[in-house]
């Protein structure tokens, strides 16, 4: 039965019911029919707008996305490097202002050696909070992240900036690669024989996000110096 038609039974229903009543009784009865109607409809559209006014509030996305931020750190910790980089994600995608958000991110990349990825992340940062505590840890990140890419002029403005910034891990780096630039040799990087259970997580995390072998991934990553 279409609402038309049950609509059309009731009114013939009251018509009968009230054709003997006088005006101001209808108009009384109409009254108190349009408020057991009315009430229902307006509380359900005020649940509505409530509801969507807390979805979509700053307030609550802010709220959001520092939640998915605390998921992407714990993450971060147990070197889920891969599952960190989707809750950061959201994260922004709650707050695009989140700075912490895109350097932590940036910094997740860099674990799977995405790179270029992470210098996007280390460049948000930047022009998001340019004078903000953390923006010497930016340029730091930026730095190392260049020097992997080759970039060594690059490497070394953003490493100097983090220097200036009060970045003390900076300096040795600096040392490190004008050493290379000084004789076209690289600083010596220690050989490991065996994997830590730390180097363990590291390689099957990589192995995960770039959807390569382990021989390919430990190579990789022995070339970078970081196992």
């Amino acid at each position: 039965m279409n609402g038309l038609y049950l609509g059309a039974l009731i009114r013939a229903a009251y018509n009968s019911l009230t054709k003997n009543w006088s005006p101001k009784k209808k108009k009384k009865a109409e009254y108190i029919i349009a408020l057991i109607i009315g009430i229902p409809i307006a509380m359900l559209v005020c649940g509505v707008s409530i509801t969507l006014y807390r979805e979509l509030s700053p307030v609550n996305t802010a709220n959001q996305s520092k939640v998915y931020f605390k998921h992407a750190l714990e993450k971060n910790k147990g070197r889920n490097y891969a599952g960190a980089i989707q809750d950061y994600t959201k994260a922004i995608e709650s707050d695009s202002k989140n700075v912490m958000a895109y350097l932590g991110r940036g910094i997740a990349k860099g674990e799977l050696l995405d790179w270029k990825g992470a210098i996007q992340d280390y460049d948000k940062v930047i022009l998001l909070n340019p004078t903000g505590n953390k923006i010497g840890v930016a340029y730091l990140a930026r730095g190392v992240a260049k020097n992997k890419l080759d970039d060594k002029k690059g490497s070394l403005q953003d490493l100097k900036k983090a220097a200036q910034l009060g970045e003390k891990d900076a300096h040795q780096i600096i040392q490190q690669i004008e050493h290379s630039l000084g004789d076209g040799s690289p600083v010596p990087v220690k050989e490991t024989l065996e994997f830590t259970p730390e180097q363990e997580k590291v390689i099957k995390s990589n192995m995960e996000y770039w959807n390569k072998s382990k021989e390919e991934v430990v190579e990789a990553l022995k070339k970078r110096g970081l196992i």
